[in-house]
């Protein structure tokens, strides 16, 4: 099935910045309140710090021109419970994983990048309640997941190992992390909403150093990553952007409240992509996932209330790839792929004969195709098979023929066929198994009539999970499908 894409075509905007102060004005005399005042020095000084807007727009050409691919969505069903409302999600790059912060279900889901259900852990089994927010070491897998006055650390597993001491910090009374960062320097980076403050602690929990609000001028912080001698966050109850270097000179800050391109109406979070120098918000209100350059100017966005419903939460791959949740309990990935101007071929030197007709163009995917994909999210039905089996029931096969007759509409898609097994077992015993039991679906939706060469049979083996019951051994075993084309 070829994958729907949308071309966006955006108007530019430009640089903007609201302080989304309120100015009075006193009564009688008309003279200026003093919160007027307050308000063009703040500016005057945050322009004087970042450059200024001229500098900003200096190198921007505008939005731009990008396809976007939807790759399809997924959930966690397979874990027994779907996915609540996911507050957060990271990337562990290393190992090719996606970790789900589910807080309503109290617990951390792990895929793979791909959408994979790998395993999941109930934080509260290691004295973990009120989460805020979570980052991964990706040195040591380690998870760092903050309470609002507190930092646990868990391995990849769950398990705890250890509290990170918050003594070090003044006025730690009064701490209330609202964002955690994991650096690649191993130090940990919190956001203080309580004092308008990041702190940056070693891994022994001493003070490296503190951005104060002086520096930040800000009170929220939502989507806190650090990486060299860069911070950027979201202050979310102002709508801005804040991009600092860590001895706290001010690169940029912009953001707007507007529904036009680059607008917000209630940003939640942010991501940075930092190989492509962009940073990327989500705005739950106007349902939609936009795009800046480094400098705040508006690239693209994408989205609406006919593909997000309330979206919370993002992430993006190494690849690009970006990771929406919303309140569907499915995550859905996208490719944004920046189309480039063709220059126009030179003039002829003579006269040559006309070229010969070209075949009719296939027509450019719609929004709707975009939206169509997004409601077709369990096109493909997983089956099940009986402990220690291979062996297709009749029920299975009614499941079969209704994934072959999707096949059959669909003559362009190509699937990976992956099978499962539960835990009882050797490893090599059950990697067996799986491909038994994947290539017994290949076997079947062959003789309906779909073509070998669109399956591939891919031996998944052992599915790990902490639940240890009948029912969750049933769901492991199992087959399902992966659209990659």
């Amino acid at each position: 099935m070829n994958i729907p894409s949308l071309f966006l075509f955006l108007s530019s905007r430009g640089f903007y910045y609201n302080t989304q102060t309120e100015i009075k004005r006193s009564r009688g005399s008309g003279a200026m309140n003093m919160g007027l005042v307050t308000t063009i020095v703040a500016v005057v000084a945050m322009l004087f710090l970042s450059g200024g807007v001229a500098q900003c727009q200096e190198d921007y050409r505008g939005p731009l021109k990008v396809r976007l691919k939807y790759l399809g969505g997924f959930d966690a069903k397979l874990s027994g419970a779907p996915l609540g409302w996911v507050d957060q999600m990271v990337i562990d790059e290393e190992n090719e994983e996606l970790y789900l912060l589910d807080r309503s279900r109290k617990r951390i889901v792990v895929t793979t990048k791909d959408g994979i259900y790998l395993y999941h852990f109930r934080y509260t089994l290691a004295g973990v309640g009120q989460v805020c927010c979570f980052s991964l070491d990706t040195r040591s897998g380690d998870i760092y997941i903050a309470e609002p006055g507190r930092i646990v650390v868990l391995n990849y597993r769950g398990e705890y190992k250890k509290e990170v001491p918050l003594d070090d910090i003044p006025e730690r009374e009064v701490l209330e992390i609202q964002s955690i960062h994991v650096a690649d320097d191993g130090n940990i980076y919190i956001g203080d909403s309580r004092r308008g403050r990041i702190v940056a602690l070693d891994s022994a929990g001493k003070v490296v150093r503190i951005l104060d609000r002086k520096t930040t001028m800000a009170s929220n912080f939502k989507g806190l990553t650090v990486k060299g001698d860069e911070v950027v966050f979201l202050d979310s109850g102002r709508a801005r952007v804040h991009r600092l270097t860590m001895d706290g000179r001010v690169h940029r800050i912009f953001g707007r409240l507007s529904s036009l391109l680059g607008g917000f109406s209630l940003p939640v979070t942010l991501r940075v992509d930092w190989d492509r120098r962009r940073i990327i918000v989500v705005d739950t209100n106007r349902m939609m996932v936009i795009a800046f350059d480094m400098n705040g100017n508006p690239l693209y966005e994408f989205g609406g209330p006919r593909v997000f419903r309330w979206p919370r939460s993002l992430a993006v791959s190494r690849e690009g790839n970006i990771y929406v949740a919303d309140m569907s309990g499915v995550i859905r990935m996208f490719e944004v792929v920046e189309v480039k101007e063709e220059s126009p071929p030179p003039e002829p030197a003579r006269v040559t004969p006309p070229p010969e007709p070209e075949a009719e163009k296939k027509k450019e995917p719609t929004l709707e195709d975009v939206e169509e994909m997004v409601k077709e999210e369990e096109r493909l039905l997983p089956v099940y098979f009986a402990f220690d089996s291979a062996e297709l029931t009749p029920h299975m096969k009614s499941i079969l023929d209704r994934d072959a007759e999707y096949l059959g509409k669909n003559p362009a898609s190509r699937i990976k066929i992956r099978g499962y097994t539960d835990e009882i077992g050797s490893e090599e015993y059950n990697l067996r198994l799986s491909e038994k039991r994947a290539k017994a679906v290949y076997d079947y939706l062959v003789e309906k009539g779909i073509e070998p060469e669109r399956l591939e049979i891919v031996p998944m083996g052992v599915v790990r999970t902490e639940e240890k019951t009948e029912e969750a051994m049933a769901r492991a075993r199992r087959v399902d499908f992966l659209v990659v084309k």
